[in-house]
């Protein structure tokens, strides 16, 4: 056979992949560059424009590139009008860190929730998003604008999206991250538009705008969430509303923050984030409906199309909603005309969604563990089948050789509990072989942006992801009912609860594991990218060519796999002994290490805040590659100084714990909870005395 013949013929590039990653390209280029304002960004997209009209009628490589440069000017430009700049009457020009009175009007956009025991001496706060609308110089009201986080001490659960309100507290801008490793909270609210922080510190601080008018659209989402949030919490288990609010709206405000981060070390956190599982799950009980209604196929898909727009905006357009609503409804369209879609073009496209309603989209972890996943899928999936395919029939042929007709009778003839379980291993594998093509395809960015790496997801996806779907339509089914008559959805209410509480358990369960999952300090952003470079390359290459030079690619990316491995298990060496006194608060933690690499810890608490070891603490030592901690000196048994410890004991392992004298003689429970805690760990405890001295980090320490 010919070497021409041997080829494969290479299919056309999808027509919407090119502008995407131009555009992307652009984001980014703005993002970390900022090499030109708006207007620039606008000038080279006008000029790009231009070589395109002149060249419409006799395309080339220069239609080509004119075409490209025109998505990366549209993407940088857009990118930069929402990230960098502000209008003339932005309060967010006259304001700093630091906090002063002010008295504004505004809409209610968003109503996030009320926290318990999150504001001072343990009150409750509710959190809103306000759009600023004026503002009052004590005399007259002025017009204004900006975009605010409002926090209001006290329960304000009467607050509802589009309502117009006035509120006197203290604005300030936001401030970012103060300590190494720790989230920026700061880019994550800019991102939404969000720039100025308002407290008002007692709930009669915000009242309604008698002037102001309702946001009709706003209005009218705000009270179907809070009416459909109501439905779920009426159920028969008001324990579990939180999941189903989760599940279904996408309101994760009120789930228990031990059972979120449950989620988080298992892996599973994607199945309470309204993503593809939800859309493809309710499309296709839709569609399925319809048809049984006896509407046409073409009628069918369009009200699919429209339903998943409706539901798109009820729970709100973050990034992994919009990508799953586009590709969704580019399904429908494409079914109500009878064309064909292809894979490439739909991520495509949903890509250039995203960016054109946010393009600060394209930073958000959300953002792109969803799209990594579907790519994952899409591609990922059927080769590591063939692969895994053709493997499992060697090794059988190598073990029980070539079949012939006596195996034939003896499937046959073989019990019915046998033949059950072959069946059930057929539906069972398809759905092993995409949990762990996603896992690994997902797992560098995990490790990076999260520091933990679940292998026990990969064994709770599957039961997970039939229970989180039985509940999701169980829910939509009790809001459906409950709108006809409240007692119509106790049934389909006491099956959501059912199943969330069995999710839970079994999340729980998993989280306990001390198998199922370890964290840490996660490999460079570079690595990273030349990891997903490398194995986009292997997955496009050889179209057109040998089998043979498709596989080459792989060899490049085992070799920085490795090399990522092992610069995620040799910690940060400091040229000398370095100190980080990390900003807490009311408290105190600090971190020191020695030019060895190994690390201690003096005191690690936060008042009234126990996450600050999770938060803060463990974000700082992993900046610094740390994975074992020589020694944690704990001063004095006041909570702010040693309530971080339990996440640190759970993220690190530990050399020892140093204690005061005194420390363990008090009469606090949480003391002694705490010390048993080290103890059933294995770790020992050592209490400090005036001459004591010992080899730490690297460093002689003398009392």
């Amino acid at each position: 056979m010919s070497t021409e013949r041997r080829r494969r013929p290479r299919p056309p590039t999808p027509p919407l992949v090119p502008l995407a990653l131009a555009a992307i390209a652009g984001v980014a280029a703005d993002r970390y560059g900022d090499p030109w304002d708006t207007a620039s960004w606008g000038r080279i997209v006008v000029g790009a424009v231009a070589v395109i009209l002149a060249g419409a009628h006799r395309r080339g490589w220069a239609w080509d590139l004119a075409l490209l440069v025109a998505f990366a000017g549209l993407g940088g430009g857009w990118h930069h009008h929402r990230w960098s700049d502000l209008q003339p009457d932005d309060l967010a020009w006259s304001v700093s860190e630091t906090p002063r009175p002010a008295w504004v009007r505004g809409v209610v956009r968003d109503v996030l929730g009320i926290r318990p025991d999150d504001g001072p001496q343990g009150h409750a706060t509710t959190r809103a998003v306000l759009e600023i609308t004026g503002f009052c110089d004590g005399k007259d009201w002025h017009r204004a604008s900006g975009r605010a986080q409002l926090i209001v001490v006290g329960d304000r659960g009467d607050l509802e999206a589009g309502q117009p309100v006035e509120a006197a507290g203290a604005l300030a801008s936001l401030a970012g991250p103060l300590n190494p490793g720790e989230f920026d909270h700061r880019a994550y609210l800019r991102a939404q538009g969000i720039r100025l922080r308002l407290t008002v510190d007692d709930p009669e601080g915000v009242w309604r705008d008698p002037d102001g008018a309702d946001w009709l659209l706003l209005r009218g989402l705000g009270r179907l969430r809070s009416w459909s949030h109501a439905r779920l919490v009426e159920g028969p288990d008001p324990a579990v509303a939180p999941l189903a609010s989760a599940l279904l709206l996408g309101r994760r405000e009120g789930v228990d923050p031990d059972v979120n981060d449950a989620f988080v070390r298992t892996g599973t956190t994607h199945l309470l984030a309204i993503s593809g599982l939800h859309f493809q799950v309710l499309a296709v009980t839709f569609l399925v409906a319809f048809r049984m209604l006896g509407l046409g196929r073409r009628t069918s898909f369009a009200a699919v199309g429209a339903m998943t727009v409706a539901y798109a905006l009820l729970v709100g357009l973050a990034p992994s909603v919009v990508r799953s609503a586009v590709m969704t409804v580019t399904v429908c369209v494409a079914e109500c005309r009878a064309r064909p879609t292809r894979p490439a073009n739909l991520l495509a496209l949903a890509a250039l969604a995203t960016l054109a309603l946010n393009p600060a989209h394209l930073f958000d972890i959300g953002c792109q563990l969803s799209f990594l996943a579907v790519a994952a899928i899409v591609w990922g999936v059927a080769p590591a089948t063939h692969r895994l395919g053709w493997a499992y029939a060697a090794l059988m042929l190598r073990v029980r050789g070539p079949g012939g007709a006596l195996d034939e009778l003896d499937r046959k003839l073989e019990p019915w509990w046998k033949a059950r379980m072959r069946r059930f291993s057929a539906m069972i594998v398809p759905g092993v072989i995409v949990s762990l093509v996603v896992w690994l395809v997902t797992l560098p960015l995990v490790t990076l942006r999260f520091h933990l790496v679940p292998p026990i997801g990969l064994l709770l996806n599957i039961p997970l992801i039939q229970l989180t779907s039985l509940a999701l339509l169980a829910a939509g089914l009790t809001l459906a009912l409950s709108a006809i008559w409240g007692p119509l959805g106790v049934p389909s209410a006491w099956v959501c609860a059912k199943c969330l509480i069995w999710t839970e358990s079994l999340v729980l369960w998993g989280a306990s594991r001390p198998w199922g999952h370890w964290f840490v300090p996660g490999p460079p952003w570079g690595w990273v990218l030349a990891c997903y470079g490398l194995l986009g390359l292997a997955t496009v290459a050889g179209y057109n060519r040998w089998p043979g030079r498709r596989r080459a690619w792989w060899t490049p990316l085992g070799v920085w796999l490795a090399l990522g491995l092992g610069m995620n298990v040799l910690p940060t060496r400091p040229e000398t002994l370095e100190a980080d006194i990390l900003a807490v608060g009311h408290g105190l933690a600090v971190v020191i290490q020695s030019p060895d690499g190994r690390a201690v810890v003096y005191d690690c608490g936060r008042m009234r805040d126990p996450s600050v070891g999770r938060r803060i603490l463990a974000p700082a030592l992993w900046s610094r590659g740390v994975r074992h901690i020589d020694a944690i000196l704990l001063s004095h048994a006041d909570a702010d100084h040693y309530n971080g410890l339990p996440d640190l004991l759970d993220r690190f392992s530990v050399g020892a714990v140093r204690i005061a004298p005194g420390f363990d003689r008090g009469t606090d429970p949480a003391v002694a909870q705490l010390l048993q805690a080290v103890r059933a760990r294995r770790i020992p405890v050592r209490t400090i005395a005036a001459g004591d001295a010992w080899e730490a980090a690297g460093v002689r320490v003398s009392v």
